[in-house]
């Protein structure tokens, strides 16, 4: 198995946020073009807390999409407007395994 990395972003959505999905939409279609992405899961509860896991190819890769233009003026927008707290984890995936039910 190729190691790849993942970003685990906890997010407390600030409901009045209006431009929210907007910006979410822009920020999928933009990061599957980046180098060394290779998938994104999302979950969101009623109360606004969500959770984002992002995979990549190495570290390097997620540093690259951290300086992104595109990406810092979201994490801007993040940060003063569309959430009321959230936090950032990566870690390296050392292994998995799957099942399927027939």
């Amino acid at each position: 198995m190729q190691v790849t990395h993942v970003v685990i972003f906890y997010s407390q959505l600030n409901q009045a946020a209006e431009e929210y999905a907007e910006w979410a939409h822009a920020m999928e279609a933009l990061v599957e073009s980046q180098p060394g992405f290779v998938r994104a899961h999302s979950f969101r509860n009623a109360e606004g807390f969500g959770v984002t896991l992002s995979y990549w190819d190495d570290l390097s890769s997620i540093k690259q999409w951290g300086r992104h233009p595109e990406h810092a003026k979201a994490q801007a927008y993040g940060r003063e407007t569309a959430y009321l707290n959230f936090r950032i984890e990566w870690a390296q995936i050392l292994g998995s395994s799957d099942s399927e039910r027939a």
